[in-house]
């Protein structure tokens, strides 16, 4: 159903389009997308290892709330999904250069960023438990 697949209009550009108009790289030779997608999976990982520091920080500290860790985790929640179609992304750029192989690695990156995060964010869920358990007894 239209649920799991959602709305079908051909006219809609499709995502790799997107990326390369987006990026810059419609018309590029397949070596020049290579590495522009390897230069963007580097920045995303790092964005995302960026943030699961942080949120490994903020875990650590005193004075949490209920809502600000709710707050935090519905960021980090978006955070994850928007990584996960990065991947999907990337993975489709890569089937379409036929190059599977050669962003694995960095795809692979971009994943256990991905990972880190949602220990992150299950870090703080738990943590807004505790506090919520504290606030019941």
């Amino acid at each position: 159903g239209m649920l799991f697949t959602g709305r079908r209009d051909e006219a809609r550009p499709h995502r790799i389009d997107v990326y390369y108009a987006t990026a810059g790289l419609e018309g590029a030779d397949d070596t020049v997308i290579l590495e522009q997608a390897r230069s963007d999976l580097a920045e995303a990982a790092a964005m995302v290892i960026a943030l699961a520091s942080t949120s490994e920080v903020v875990l650590a500290e005193t004075g949490l709330t209920e809502s600000g860790l709710g707050g935090d985790i519905a960021a980090l929640e978006r955070a994850i999904g928007d990584t996960r179609q990065a991947i999907t992304l990337f993975r489709a750029v890569a089937e379409a250069l036929e190059s599977d192989g050669s962003l694995s690695a960095e795809i692979g990156t971009l994943d256990l960023a991905a990972g880190r995060l949602s220990e992150a964010a299950d870090a703080l869920a738990a943590r807004r438990r505790a506090l919520r358990d504290a606030a019941a007894s």
